[in-house]
């Protein structure tokens, strides 16, 4: 910051702003008259001269500005300074576009750094995931954009899970054989069932899984004693 001013006062409390945001700093007090500023954030409202009321000064603070202390001045020309400081706060956030279906051996991802601090960015499979790569780190400094491909094994659901110091998440990705159909839909089902004398038989049945296909289903009691039997089957 270019120093304009002899003397300056520091005004308090400092004001905090997050990256992207617009900061209003008034200055009560100045003299009427023209004013000289001096700042170490971008103006976007320096007012030329005070009327002897409050004077507000309106600053800017840059998505990638680094977190920290920055002086904004304010007083008459040749004369003593009123300061206040705007103090940037740290963001740390990462953005991340993740295909939700993958054909073949590999995984394409992008990620951004959107906060104001560099970034480690760790990607692994998450516990429960069927499909398998080897953990992949790559750092990203405030803006800085960056494509990750991954060496995938095995085929199904990649339960993928993305890490840095803006916290994790984790995303479902299908992966497919290359030119191959889509993954068969798969049925669970849980099938109880008793007998008693004189209360013959009970039966409680409970299916789950994504039908968008045709299903068939066979149940039959069988044998001298009820016995039961059940068949599942998926269309093709």
């Amino acid at each position: 910051m270019k120093r304009l001013f002899p003397v300056l006062f520091l005004l308090s409390p400092a004001l905090g702003a997050k990256p992207g945001e617009v900061a209003i700093l008034p200055f009560p007090g100045l003299p009427p008259g023209a004013l000289g500023v001096a700042s170490d954030l971008p103006l976007l409202l320096a007012p030329q001269a005070s009327d002897g009321g409050v004077v507000l000064v309106a600053v800017e603070v840059p998505p990638r500005f680094p977190p920290g202390s920055y002086r904004v001045c304010l007083g008459p020309v040749g004369g003593e300074a009123l300061c206040r400081e705007v103090t940037v706060e740290a963001l740390a956030k990462l953005r991340a576009k993740v295909p939700g279906e993958a054909v073949g051996g590999s995984l394409r991802l992008a990620l951004k750094n959107e906060g104001n601090l560099p970034l480690r960015v760790w990607l692994s499979p998450a516990e429960g995931s069927e499909v398998f790569f080897p953990p992949l780190a790559l750092s990203l400094l405030p803006g800085e954009e960056g494509e990750a491909e991954l060496s995938l094994s095995g085929f199904g659901l990649l339960r993928l899970r993305v890490a840095s110091e803006a916290g994790e998440a984790f995303y479902l990705v299908r992966v497919r054989p290359e030119g191959g159909k889509p993954l068969p839909y798969t049925l669970s089902g849980l099938l109880e069932g008793g007998y008693a004398l004189g209360t013959g038989t009970s039966l409680r049945l409970a299916l789950e899984g994504a039908l968008s296909r045709e299903a068939r289903l066979a149940l039959a009691l069988e044998g001298p004693h009820p016995s039961l039997r059940l068949g599942v089957g998926t269309g093709g």
